[in-house]
């Protein structure tokens, strides 16, 4: 710990001995229209002498811009104003010596602008400005369409995933504003499944996205959002809706939502209560987000959740849409608001509690194939399950001068959990009851300051905390003989598992010429702990196992010097490289670890080429260990499974290459993507599996090689004259990993998935369109020269038909083919809107077909589980909404 100590005091000096000088000029003021009225975004460029370009900005809401120049070496400069509409104005200064601040305003003049010929008006159906593509909804849109997420669906370049998550220009956003704010954070969802349609006058895809102003000074950001643009009755006004149904075997909606837009504030509040199927909790799980394969530098949000070891596993199916299979009562209400408190500090918040009450009844059977001679698991399973969910996130921000910009956020999560269950396994009959209590507290700090025109420093500190307490009942025959003990004995399984984390990193990031560089610094602090207590009672005895108990901590020191440099070699090829320098301190009852890793990344770029944009990545990296890999003793994972773990520290080493292309027209509504990676470990921990005829005892092992193969081809097209919009594509993913099952050595377990769909939507003028989606997925696993395989296909269409200006139809046909069966379900929706009745009416009649039961496979690893799952049956259902 000295010579940790003493690297860390050595690396703290040298980085923040770094200084600078340079002369700084700022220069300010006002871009407005012929008629005084200010122009938000537009385009403010400084230019050199050489016409090489020094810096730029946009202007704000009021029409001001500002920005601090380095002028040592610049006898003049060109300052030009631009906006979409607005004739381009330049005007050449000169430069004093002495001279600090300069005042330029503008007043542009409109004009039509020109884009290869095509004209940009407020009539088009898809409009691009520099970064930001702009959809028209009312040109992609049919009138049946109830929430945002429905019109997200119809439009081009966005595609909307059977979670909710959202992608745009092939991916996943990383925010979902309404009137260029953030509200809900990473829990857009309830913005997208909750806010009415009838509101939204276009969507705005931002691309090159960065949240942080100061950080958008120096780095071009990867990321993706999406601007919701209301309809400007909607603003400055209370709006909402009130939604409520019936329906025949005691179906029920209510809800009801309010807004307000306004410039100072902006506020929603989501009330929903149904039994139809559609979970409260699922809008409310993480989104996802795209991976960042090169070295820009972007904003970070570390958080270290501790993962229970017991679980009674949820055994829906993700083929289909939620409302097709899940019987529960629902409830969510949600609030969420932004407001300026002064012109620099700016508040928001977001706070919610859901409530699902949900019914599992499924049949399945486990076949491992590990050899000749499978062995198979039989369940009946009937699950009632209960998560009272409640939280929310306080973000504060402060802006200053545009050199400065703080943000705070906390977020607090209570996920509290009960399950009872009856099954009957392999003709046993057990019973267990599990409750769970789960809370969480995380705090992100973000600092960033402008040091000069092409100079940031931003300082990120987090911490937080996790606790999981399980308590969990079992009478179990099948297991109280397999430990040798009575058969009416009942089993407690009581657990306490914690983490903390506290750490920061300060990054100075520099544009130098050419030259874009970084240099950061970091530290983590990880402390986790385990603590399961298994016993055994009956009226006779109460008393505990030690050898099925574990006390683990785990303690992990982490220091990290990463340095990043990126070099353009001409106008089309940029090359970028990475390093990484981590000290890693692990601890554990039974063993520690001290070690230096040396991580490189090198990246090559080829841009503004006639055949695209093509990116070739290396890099190394470590995977994260957990502490359920050094589980001393066996521990119970289920009511049939125990895992244990490794007394040694071994660590998890990944060499990745990457392939990225790209092509697209300026609209991007042609645009074609090729994502694949090969990912070679060098070390990584696998499970050596023992499978009785009731009984799996899992341990870990570390092994010294596995590999995975992943690809990904999109291709997105919106074809103007034909009025359809398509995507096309395919995912394959190979893996290899050596494993133990039942056998006396390790044997590669292979596996191999793959993907194709198509989907497309049309937007004709005359009163029939459709919506369209085909999927063919396939799995494939072969371990010990037995081979799995299963085959399915979907297909989804969706019909609407006009039949008046207030009466529209849709039809949804959904279709699958699974292991020889196939299922078909058809909804029909009615809806009439009268033209000036604040009221709407929708009739709809779900699963027509009156599908009762759903048989599926999944291929894991080396076993094939089939199940069995009950449908809601047909229902009839009257929804009546009022607008206000």
């Amino acid at each position: 710990m000295i010579y940790f100590r003493v690297i860390l005091t050595r690396l703290v000096f040298i980085f923040f001995s770094i200084t600078y000088s340079s002369a700084q000029t700022e220069i300010s003021g006002f871009v407005k229209d012929v008629s005084n009225s200010p122009i938000e975004k537009a385009n403010i460029v400084v230019s050199g002498s050489k016409n090489q370009i020094l810096s730029y900005t946009y202007t704000k809401p009021d029409g001001s811009y500002f920005i601090n120049l380095e002028t040592n070496s610049n006898p003049y400069i060109v300052i030009s104003a631009n906006s979409l509409g607005f004739q381009k104005i330049a005007d050449t200064v000169h430069l004093s010596p002495y001279q600090k601040k300069i005042i330029v305003s503008f007043n542009l003049e409109e004009q039509l602008e020109q884009l290869d010929e095509v004209v940009l008006k407020s009539t088009e159906k898809i409009s691009s400005n520099d970064n930001v593509t702009t959809v028209r909804v009312e040109a992609f849109t049919n009138g049946a369409e109830q929430t945002v997420e429905d019109i997200l669906k119809n439009l081009p370049g966005i595609e909307v995933l059977i979670d909710g998550s959202i992608k745009a220009h092939g991916k996943f956003i990383d925010k979902l504003l309404i009137e260029n704010e953030d509200i809900f954070n990473n829990n857009y969802k309830i913005l997208s499944k909750n806010l009415d349609a009838i509101v939204l006058k276009s969507v705005q895809i931002i691309d090159n996205y960065e949240d942080n102003p100061i950080l958008a000074k120096v780095r071009e950001s990867e990321k993706v959002a999406l601007n919701l643009v209301l309809k400007e009755k909607y603003k400055n006004i209370w709006f909402g809706n009130l939604n409520n149904g019936i329906g025949n075997k005691d179906r029920i909606k209510a809800s009801a939502n309010v807004g307000l837009i306004r410039k100072d504030i902006k506020f929603f509040d989501f009330i929903d209560y149904n039994n139809l199927g559609k979970k409260a909790s699922a809008q409310l799980k993480d989104t996802p987000s795209s991976i960042n394969f090169n070295t820009s530098y972007q904003e970070e949000k570390i958080e270290k959740n501790v993962q229970p070891i017991f679980s009674i596993d949820n055994k829906e199916s993700n083929l289909f849409n939620e409302e097709h299979s899940t019987f529960n009562k629902a409830f969510i209400n949600s609030l969420g608001f932004v407001t300026n408190i002064k012109s620099k500090v700016k508040l928001r918040g977001t706070g919610y509690f859901t409530n699902d009450a949900q019914n599992e009844l499924f049949s399945s059977e486990t076949i491992f194939n590990i050899d000749e001679n499978p062995i198979h698991y039989n369940e009946n399973n009937n699950i009632s399950r209960k998560n009272p969910i409640s939280g929310g996130d306080l973000e504060i921000r402060f802006t200053k001068n545009q050199n400065m910009f703080l943000k705070n956020v906390m977020i607090y999560n209570n996920k509290p959990e009960t399950i009872n269950n009856q099954l009957l396994f392999n003709n046993n009959n057990i019973i267990q009851n599990l409750k769970k209590g789960n809370r969480s507290f995380h705090n992100h700090f973000n600092f960033s300051y402008l040091l000069k025109s092409k100079s940031v420093i931003h300082n990120y500190l987090y911490f937080g905390n996790n606790k999981i307490i399980q308590k969990n009942d079992i009478v179990s025959p099948t297991l109280n003989n397999f430990l040798s003990i009575n058969e009416d004995s009942q089993i407690n399984n009581n657990s306490n598992d914690k983490v903390r984390v506290i750490g920061g990193k300060s990054t100075l990031l520099s544009n130098i010429g050419k030259y874009n560089s970084s240099l950061e610094l970091g530290y983590e602090s990880l402390k986790e702990t385990r603590n399961n207590n298994f016993r055994v009672s009956n009226e006779n005895y109460n008393y505990s196992i030690d050898s099925l108990q574990n006390r683990l901590t785990f303690n992990q020191q982490t220091l990290q010097l990463k340095t990043s440099l990126s070099y353009p070699l001409s106008e089309k090829v940029e090359i970028s490289t990475e390093i990484a320098i981590d000290y890693l301190d692990i601890k554990t009852k039974y063993s520690k670890i001290s070690k230096w890793l040396i991580n490189p990344k090198i990246i090559l770029y080829l841009k503004k080429t006639k055949i695209g944009f093509i990116r070739l990545s290396y890099n190394r990296n470590y995977d994260d260990l957990e502490s359920i890999l050094f589980l001393n003793n066996f521990q119970l994972k289920s009511y049939q499974s125990f895992k244990k773990g490794l007394k040694n520290i071994h660590l998890q080493k990944k060499d990745i290459l990457g392939f990225y292309y790209q092509l697209n027209n300026e609209l991007k509504t042609q645009s074609l993507s090729v994502r694949t990676h090969y990912t070679l470990s060098n070390g990584i921990y696998t499970t050596d599996n023992q499978i009785g005829e009731n009984i799996i005892l899992s341990s870990y092992r570390f092994v010294n090689i596995g590999n995975k193969l992943s690809t990904n081809i999109n291709l997105t097209s919106y074809f103007k004259k034909l009025a359809l919009s398509t995507n096309i594509g395919t995912s394959q993913v190979w893996s290899s990993l050596p494993i133990k099952a039942n056998t006396s050595e390790f044997k590669d377990l292979k596996t191999y998935s793959s993907s194709y769909f198509l989907t497309g939507t049309t937007y004709f003028n005359f009163p029939v369109n459709f919506g369209f989606k085909l999927n063919l997925s396939n799995n494939e696993s072969q371990f010990n020269n037995s081979k799995s395989k299963f085959q399915w296909k979907n297909t989804d269409l969706n019909i609407t038909y006009k039949l008046s200006k207030f009466w529209i139809a849709t039809i949804n046909n959904n279709s699958y083919w699974i292991d020889n069966l196939d299922y078909h379900f058809i909804t029909l929706n009615l809806n009439h809107t009268p033209e000036t009745s604040k009221f709407s009416y929708k009739l709809v009649l779900n699963n027509l077909t009156n599908e009762n039961n759903f048989s599926t496979v999944n291929i894991d690893e080396y076993s094939t589980y089939r199940s069995n799952l009950r449908l809601l049956p047909r229902y009839v259902f009257f929804l009546v909404k009022y607008r206000f």
